[in-house]
C-alpha cells in the first residue's frame, strides 16, 4: 500500500506479489547482464587468473572434439581429468564468435543463468517477492563479481547455476514422487557433474543436503503431512 502525497487516503497497488517478484527478477537479471557484461566484453577477464586455461580446454575441443588427450601441455595430458561440458560450450559457440568471444558469451550466460538459480532455490524458503530480492542482491555482491572478474571461474558459475535449477525438481520429487520432477532433476545434476566436479560434491551437501532436511521437517511427526520419513528418504536415496 502505497500514499500518494497530497492525497489523504492510500492508494492500493494493483500488483500482486508475485507480479512484484517477477519485476524485480527482471531487474535483477538486467543489472546483471549490464553490470557483468559491461566488464566482461571490456576484458576484465583476461587478467584472471584461470580463464585462460577453460579458454585452452576449449580450444583443445575445437581442434579435436573426440580427442582425449591434449599434447601441448606438459608434455600431454589427458582432457577428462576436467569435466567437458563448459570448455565445449565455449568451443561450439566460439566456431561463430571465436574462442575468447565464445568464452564471454558463455560466461555472461552463465552469470545470469545463476541469478535466476538464486531466484528459483530462495522460492522454496521465502516468498517469491523475497526471492526476487535475494537474486537481485546475488546479482550485484562482490562474491559474484569477484568469482567472474578476479578468478575467472567459468565452470563454477555454471555448475552452481545448474544446481540451483535442480532445487525446485528434487523438492518436487521428495515431496509427491512426481517422475518428470525425477527426470529433470537427474537431468540437472548430470549437466552440473558433466561441468564442475567439486561443485556437485560440495553442492550435494550444502544445497541438496539442505533441500533434503526441508523436505524431512515436512514429514516430522506433527507436521500434518502424510507422507511418511521412510518414504522421503528412500526417495533421496534413489535420487
Amino acid at each position: 500500500m502505497a500514499t500518494v502525497v497530497g492525497s489523504p487516503t492510500p492508494v492500493r497497488s494493483n500488483l500482486s506479489p508475485a507480479d512484484d517478484g517477477r519485476r524485480v527478477l527482471a531487474l535483477a537479471l538486467g543489472l546483471a547482464a549490464i553490470f557483468h557484461g559491461g566488464l566482461l566484453f571490456a576484458g576484465s577477464w583476461r587478467g584472471t587468473y584461470d580463464a585462460w586455461v577453460h579458454i585452452f580446454f576449449a580450444d583443445h575441443y575445437q581442434r579435436s572434439w573426440f580427442s582425449l588427450f591434449e599434447p601441448r601441455w606438459y608434455t600431454g595430458f589427458s582432457v577428462a581429468s576436467y569435466p567437458p561440458a563448459a570448455h565445449q560450450a565455449v568451443a561450439a559457440v566460439g566456431f561463430l564468435t571465436g574462442l575468447e568471444g565464445g568464452f564471454v558469451v558463455v560466461f555472461l550466460g552463465s552469470v545470469l543463468l545463476l541469478v535466476g538459480g538464486v531466484y528459483r532455490f530462495s522460492t522454496l524458503w521465502v516468498g517469491k517477492r523475497s526471492a526476487a530480492f535475494a537474486a537481485l542482491g546475488f546479482g550485484l555482491s562482490t562474491v559474484l563479481s569477484q568469482t567472474v572478474h578476479v578468478f575467472g571461474q567459468l565452470p563454477t558459475i555454471l555448475a552452481l547455476a545448474l544446481l540451483l535449477h535442480s532445487s525446485v525438481p528434487v523438492v518436487g520429487w521428495l515431496r509427491t514422487g512426481d517422475t518428470r520432477a525425477f527426470g529433470q532433476a537427474v537431468l540437472l545434476i548430470g549437466a552440473t557433474a558433466a561441468v564442475h566436479h567439486v561443485t556437485i560434491i560440495f553442492g550435494a551437501v550444502f544445497f541438496l543436503g539442505a533441500l533434503g532436511l526441508l523436505v524431512l521437517s515436512e514429514a516430522a511427526p506433527g507436521s500434518g503431512e502424510r507422507r511418511s520419513l521412510l518414504t522421503v528418504l528412500g526417495r533421496g536415496a534413489l535420487l
